[in-house]
């Protein structure tokens, strides 16, 4: 196991472990060195100069900022792959899913300016993916998160045993009609935040969030008139992870077209690399 994937994981006890089980979610301290944080922005800079096939702008109409978002970018930005591959997010992921090696999904940056109306809906990641297995997300801050403009979540609700259906994050709209499918509408948690266990946390950089792809989450918009909020997010999944097209209007993955369903995601090396915690394999490796 190199240092780089050793370190944090090492942290991690078997009270955290049994802690994202319970809740869905666990805030994590101190875990990446300030050279990932820079190597990250230095890649959000890179692709917002010359943005991947997957690059949204979700602003809000006449928001003072922007809302911008792009998916699936380490294939030609060097720095995502670098992080993705020798950070700690892989060790973090794997001590989570209780796994040797785990297969790194995607990379998802997000940056919203000064002013940025643009809310981050509620919603679980999961159905926004064509693929059934374990999964879950190490969230990273770039910048100093405050309790009115971090990231929250539904403590509990990936207990719930339902999937919500997707949402547009530019609109908050649903993604089709859900009748006669078995997804259910996300309950309206902003009108009714007392009856939700809601938490969030105030963050430095370094900070992470691990949580599972069926916790409820959301965000806010950035309600500073100075500072940019930059965040970056790795989604894992463990070997068992299989294609599964949902059929729905903001369902996806990578490589899509080249899949048949039940086929195991590992199976596709340059798109889902095996991240093994002692050592990290590139792509075709």
């Amino acid at each position: 196991m190199t240092a780089s994937h050793r370190s944090p994981a090492a942290r991690i006890s078997d009270a955290d472990v049994d802690l994202l089980e319970r809740d869905g979610v666990i805030l994590l301290r101190g875990m990446f060195e300030p050279r990932w944080l820079e190597l990250v922005a230095r890649g959000i800079e890179r692709d917002m100069a010359n943005p991947g096939r997957y690059f949204k702008d979700n602003s809000a109409p006449g928001s003072a900022g922007r809302y911008l978002t792009d998916f699936w970018a380490w294939y030609h930005i060097p720095e995502f792959r670098d992080y993705a591959l020798q950070s700690p997010a892989a060790a973090i992921a794997a001590r989570f899913l209780r796994c040797t090696d785990v297969v790194f999904l995607e990379d998802n940056w997000f940056v919203k300016e000064p002013g940025a109306a643009g809310r981050t809906p509620w919603h679980q990641d999961q159905p926004y993916y064509d693929l059934v297995g374990a999964m879950l997300s190490v969230w990273m801050p770039l910048d100093a998160v405050t309790r009115d403009n971090g990231i929250e979540f539904v403590r509990g609700s990936h207990r719930w045993g339902k999937l919500f259906i997707p949402s547009d994050f530019r609109t908050g709209a649903p993604s089709q009609d859900p009748t006669g499918t078995p997804y259910d509408l996300i309950p309206d948690i902003e009108a009714r935040r007392v009856d939700f266990d809601i938490v969030g946390w105030t963050m430095e950089p370094g900070d992470c969030i691990v949580f599972t792809a069926t916790t409820l989450h959301g965000a806010p918009g950035n309600p500073s008139v100075t500072r940019t909020m930059r965040r970056m997010s790795t989604r894992w999944v463990d070997r068992s992870a299989r294609f599964f097209p949902r059929g729905l209007a903001y369902s996806d993955i990578i490589g899509r077209e080249r899949m048949v369903p039940d086929q195991p995601l590992a199976s596709c090396a340059d798109l889902f690399p095996t991240v093994n915690v002692g050592q990290a394999v590139a792509p075709g490796s």
